[in-house]
């Protein structure tokens, strides 16, 4: 809802048919004047990454290495740029085959890029400057949003939901509400929204506590959190929330707060809802776009789906435009198939691959971000510049995967000089990692590090999921317990070793002739 188009480009990435994430051996990798074998080692990072037109290297990491080390010496995605690569470090990259292209001739044309974009960025230090200030908010905009359905786990985990919450409201701007249908209790949900500091306003409507108390509080300034207790799938339930507000995006979710079921159930439950609100849309007569993101587990569910119409590609309401998206629909069975496949495929990459999916600040994440934040709008430009742009970016260490134009058409490895110029909804398919220190409107790396030292409440403030620290928990108290069995075994052995030793003493010093006459089958000690 917050990133439209996302879901399907991630799909294409885990997939082995065209652009995918793939892996190369460094000493198996051709590069250099001669296109020889291992000519990267020895060579940084960001040396060997501008050799290559149709792939874009993403990431290294060095077999042997752990991850907290990784992760510490900027390996991964993402990585440092002048990391000096060793024979058997595994390079990650995005390409429609295993063996990237190499010309030895695109080092200097991409060098002519970066100059470009800086001789750009000079001309246009308001770019920079906006970014650097507001961080990834620098095109937030009033939406409502509707999710229709209930995930359990947000109620055992309730950080998993205000993390899913910040997610959206990032991108939101004060007066912005997102409402929730489900069959959970008002009184639950009350209980719930406490835990993730949320306060009641009135009307089951809840906002942020002590908007001052952290950069994430200020993300909801002026954002309302309001539930309605009742069933999706009932036109009666839904009706009123159409009809007495304007829906800019809904989620609609297979699962429930009080039944189980199957997978194709779901589906079916799914285009129920589906079908619902394009009816109620076409009642209500607004004409304002409403964007539909719902699960399916089944591939043709996302074709029988029947969202509210698309009437063309960018629509005017109240003098504001609007972009008419197409649904997005996220198959979770295809995302963990394709994700279990590329394991199976590249199993030392898995730690890297991984970052896709974490909620933990500090990892690389993919995202589509407004083309205005890196360059120009309405300028004409080589793609390899636009790339040099996002590559330069100060704060961040991004690589720009490709190009979501306003039309929602994607277009992965573009090449590097073929001209472009975007519009105001174009965006950049990114994938970025904060750097560390960098203090913009996201601020949470800092707020991260803040709250472990002053609080310990990482895990319920910035989505740190439980379960991960449980897991951690319980390593270190098995390693404490291995280590005061192994102690305790010591000193036991220490004990014996000495009772042996005195009672050996006490047997030399009595007479040979005590024992005489006597039946002894014991301990000589006793």
């Amino acid at each position: 809802a917050a990133q439209p188009g996302l879901s399907a480009i991630l799909l294409d990435l885990l997939d082995f048919e065209g652009p995918a994430i793939r892996r190369r051996i460094a000493k198996n990798l051709r590069s250099g004047p001669h296109n020889s074998k291992g000519d990267c080692i020895g060579k940084t990072y960001g040396e060997m990454l501008r050799q290559f037109t149709t792939a874009i290297f993403i990431g290294i990491i060095r077999p042997g290495m752990s991850e907290k080390d990784m992760r510490s010496q900027g390996f991964g995605l993402c990585p440092r740029m002048d990391i000096i690569i060793e024979p058997d470090d595994l390079l990650i990259f995005v390409g429609p085959r295993v063996n990237p292209v190499h010309q030895y001739k695109n080092l200097g044309i991409f060098e002519e890029y970066a100059r470009e974009a800086l001789k750009m960025h000079g001309m246009h230090p308001e770019i920079e400057a906006k970014r650097m200030e507001n961080g990834p908010v620098n095109s937030k905009k009033k939406r409502n949003l509707l999710v229709c359905g209930w995930r359990s786990v947000w109620e055992q985990y309730p950080q998993r939901l205000r993390s899913r919450l910040n997610e959206i409201i990032r991108q939101r701007l004060p007066g912005s509400i997102v409402i929730f249908v489900n069959a959970v209790t008002c009184e639950d949900f009350k209980k719930l929204m406490e835990k993730i500091e949320l306060k009641p306003i009135g009307d089951d409507q809840y906002c942020v506590d002590r908007v001052s108390s952290s950069t994430e509080a200020l993300w909801w300034k002026g954002i309302i959190v309001k539930h309605v207790q009742g069933d999706a799938a009932e036109v009666e339930t839904l009706r009123p929330v159409i009809m007495d507000h304007t829906i800019d995006a809904a989620i609609v979710l297979g699962t429930q707060a009080n039944h189980n079921l199957a997978g194709r159930h779901r589906d079916t439950r799914v285009m129920n809802i589906i079908l619902m609100l394009r009816k109620l849309w076409n009642e209500k007569g607004e004409g304002k776009p409403m964007h539909i993101v719902g699960e399916n587990t089944e591939d043709m569910t996302a074709r029988l789906a029947l969202a509210p119409p698309r009437r063309g590609q960018n629509r005017i309401h109240n003098g504001e435009r609007f972009i008419e998206y197409e649904p997005d629909f996220v198959n979770q069975m295809a995302v963990v198939a394709r994700a279990l496949v590329q394991t199976l495929a590249y199993p030392l990459i898995d730690s890297a691959r991984s970052e896709l999916f974490d909620d933990d600040p500090d990892s690389a994440q993919l995202a589509t971000v407004y083309a205005s934040e890196y360059v120009p709008l309405n300028t004409k430009l080589s793609y390899g510049v636009v790339r040099a742009a996002v590559l330069r970016a100060r704060g961040e260490h991004s690589i720009c995967l490709g190009v979501l134009w306003a039309d929602g058409t994607s277009d992965l490895l573009k090449k590097h000089d073929e001209p472009v110029s975007f519009v105001e909804d174009d965006r950049l398919i990114v994938l970025r990692r904060w750097a560390k220190g960098f203090h913009g409107a996201d601020g949470v790396i800092e707020f991260q590090d803040e709250l472990a030292d002053k609080k310990e409440e990482l895990a319920e403030m910035v989505g740190v999921q439980s379960a991960r620290k449980e897991r951690k928990d319980k390593s270190s108290k098995k390693e404490k317990k291995v280590k005061k069995d192994k102690s305790e075994k010591k000193k036991k052995s220490d004990r014996d070793k000495l009772e042996k030793k005195d009672s050996a003493e006490r047997i030399d010093v009595v007479p040979s002739t005590a024992f005489d006459g006597d039946s002894f089958d014991g301990d000589p000690g006793q």
